[in-house]
C-alpha cells in the first residue's frame, strides 16, 4: 500500500515536473520522445527509485499508532491508526547528468569512513539515485516545521523577522564553520592540486561574457565605482592570463572535500540548537579548494543578503550615468551592524586552517574568490525567468570588480 502510494505520488510529481525539467538546455538538442514512450519509462523509472529507497531506509521516518477503542461491543476490540510522514525531496532531469553525479556525490561524501561521523551526518541520505537518463534520485528532506531553518532565513528576517543580534549571529556562524572545517581537516589531499585557474578566472570570463550579451551594463569598460576608478573587466582578466604562473604560485598543495555551494540558503541548521546543522544543495564536484566554499558564505554576508534581502524591505538601486567613456555608478547597501564581524569570524577560521596546512598564499586566492563568485551571479539573475533581478545583478557586478581589480594586484604580488 505504501508502495503504490509513493509511486502514485512521485507519478504525478513527474507529470507536473516535465515541462520544466525537458526544456533544452544551452548548448543540447531537444530529443523528441512520444508521450507514451515517455509516461512508460517514467513508470519504470519511478518504481526503481521506490523499490531502492524503502530499501535504503525512507522508512525510517516520523510517525506513530495512534490507539482508538471501538465503540460498543466488545471492548476487548480497538482501531491502531499508523501515521507515517516521509520527508524527502525528488529530482528528476532527463538532459542532466550533473543531477546524477550531485546524487552520487552526497551519497560517497555521507558513506566515508574516513571522515568524521559529525560531518557525514551533515549530508542528507540519498534514498534512490538513477544515473541514467532520465536522471533523478530521493534525497532526505528538512522540513521547516520541524526545527529546520536556513541560515540565510535567520540572518536576513526581512522587514517582517526579528533581526538577530549580533553574538547571536556570531554563534551560528560558529557551528556552520566549524561543521565545514571538521571535514576540511579531515580530508587535505596533498597527491592532487585544484585548478584555481579553471575555477576562479575562466568562471569569471565565461560568465561575464554571457551577461554582456544580455545587458550593455556588463560590456567591458572603465567604471567609477563609489569614486574608485576601475579598468574594464576585460583588462584584469588579461592581466592574470600573461600571469599564470602567479596563480599557479597561489594554488594550494592539497584539495579537500567541499560543498560547492554553501551559502546562507543551503546551510539549515535547528531552532532547538541540537544538532550540527545539515548540508543540502551541494555541486557535484566533491573535492576542490576550500576557500572557494567560505566565499561562497562572505561574499553572501557582504553582498547577495543586504542587496537582495535589507532589513528595510527596500533593495538598493544603482544610478549610472556616462562621463565621457567612463561610467559613473553610485549605490548604497545596507549592511547588517554585525556584518564585519561575521565576516571576521569565516576568515579567522581560515587564517588557522591555512597556518596549519601552510597555505601562505590564501589572502589572494581568497581576493579572488570572492571575485569568482560575485561575478558569476549575474548571469541567472538576468535571466531567471520567474524573478529577474537586474539591478542585483549589476551591484553584485560591481561588487566584484572591485574585488577582481585586488586580487590582480594580489596575486601579482
Amino acid at each position: 500500500m505504501l508502495r503504490k502510494t509513493l509511486i502514485d505520488w512521485l507519478t504525478v510529481a513527474a507529470e507536473a515536473q516535465r515541462g520544466e525539467t525537458r526544456v533544452a538546455r544551452r548548448g543540447d538538442m531537444a530529443r523528441p520522445v512520444s508521450a507514451h514512450r515517455e509516461r512508460t519509462l517514467d513508470g519504470a523509472v519511478i518504481e526503481q527509485l521506490v523499490d531502492e529507497a524503502l530499501t535504503s531506509g525512507l522508512l525510517t521516518a516520523e510517525g506513530g499508532i495512534s490507539d482508538e477503542p471501538l465503540t460498543g461491543g466488545n471492548t476487548a476490540e480497538r482501531v491502531g491508526v499508523l501515521s507515517l510522514r516521509l520527508p524527502f525531496v525528488f529530482k528528476m532531469d532527463s538532459n542532466g547528468a550533473k543531477l546524477a553525479a550531485e546524487g552520487a556525490t552526497i551519497r560517497a561524501i555521507r558513506t566515508d569512513p574516513n571522515l568524521p561521523r559529525a560531518f557525514r551526518e551533515a549530508w542528507p541520505i540519498i534514498f534512490a539515485l538513477r544515473s541514467e537518463p532520465p536522471y533523478a534520485y530521493l534525497m532526505e528532506y528538512f522540513p521547516r516545521d520541524a526545527g529546520w531553518i536556513s541560515l540565510e532565513d535567520r540572518l536576513y528576517p526581512g522587514p517582517d523577522g526579528a533581526a538577530p543580534d549580533r553574538l547571536a549571529v556570531l554563534r551560528l556562524m560558529t557551528r556552520v564553520l566549524d561543521l565545514l572545517f571538521e571535514g576540511y581537516r579531515a580530508s587535505v589531499d596533498r597527491r592532487s592540486l585544484p585548478n584555481v585557474a579553471m575555477d576562479y578566472v575562466d568562471r569569471i570570463s565565461g560568465r561575464l561574457a554571457e551577461a554582456a550579451k544580455q545587458d550593455a551594463r556588463f560590456r567591458p569598460r572603465p567604471l567609477r565605482i563609489g569614486g574608485r576608478e576601475l579598468a574594464p573587466w576585460t583588462d584584469y582578466l588579461e592581466r592574470l592570463e600573461r600571469r599564470r604562473d602567479r596563480i599557479l604560485a597561489v594554488t594550494p598543495a592539497f584539495r579537500t572535500v567541499v560543498h560547492g555551494d554553501p551559502n546562507p540558503g543551503n546551510l539549515l541548521l535547528r531552532t532547538d540548537g541540537g544538532g550540527a546543522g545539515k548540508l543540502i544543495d551541494p555541486k557535484e564536484w566533491g573535492a576542490g579548494n576550500y576557500l572557494f566554499d567560505i566565499a561562497k558564505i562572505t561574499h553572501f554576508l557582504e553582498g547577495t543578503g543586504p542587496i537582495e534581502k535589507p532589513a528595510s524591505g527596500k533593495p538598493p538601486r544603482p544610478q549610472l550615468r556616462e562621463e565621457g567613456r567612463v561610467g559613473i555608478v553610485d549605490y548604497e547597501i545596507e549592511r547588517p551592524s554585525w556584518t564585519d564581524d561575521a565576516v571576521a569570524v569565516c576568515l579567522e577560521h581560515v587564517r588557522e586552517f591555512a597556518e596549519a596546512q601552510g597555505d601562505r598564499a590564501w589572502r589572494a586566492r581568497y581576493a579572488l574568490a570572492m571575485a569568482s563568485n560575485l561575478l558569476g551571479l549575474p548571469i541567472g539573475r538576468l535571466t531567471h525567468k520567474k524573478n529577474p533581478r537586474p539591478e542585483a545583478a549589476f551591484i553584485l557586478y560591481c561588487e566584484g570588480l572591485k574585488r577582481l581589480a585586488e586580487a590582480c594586484e594580489l596575486v601579482e604580488a
